[in-house]
């Protein structure tokens, strides 16, 4: 999932947390002017559907670039 916030650019990819492939988690990047190089959010959470992982990953993105990005 990709889009843009406060000019930022976003991307949130689900991934499979363990070998079993039975628990997802987000992984976040945001690229934004004022901040340099890439940022990248992890999560220790695992989530059950990808749905719940990209909304998740959705909401560490937001908060980030508001505490972070002027």
């Amino acid at each position: 999932m990709k889009w843009i916030y406060k000019e930022c650019d976003v991307e949130v990819t689900v991934v499979y947390d363990s070998p079993a492939q039975e628990t997802l988690t987000p992984i976040v990047e945001i690229r934004c002017e004022d901040t340099g190089d890439p940022h990248r959010l992890t999560t220790n959470e695992v989530f059950s559907s990808a749905t719940g992982a990209e909304l998740h990953g959705v909401r560490m993105a937001w908060q980030w670039i508001d505490e972070n990005v002027k």
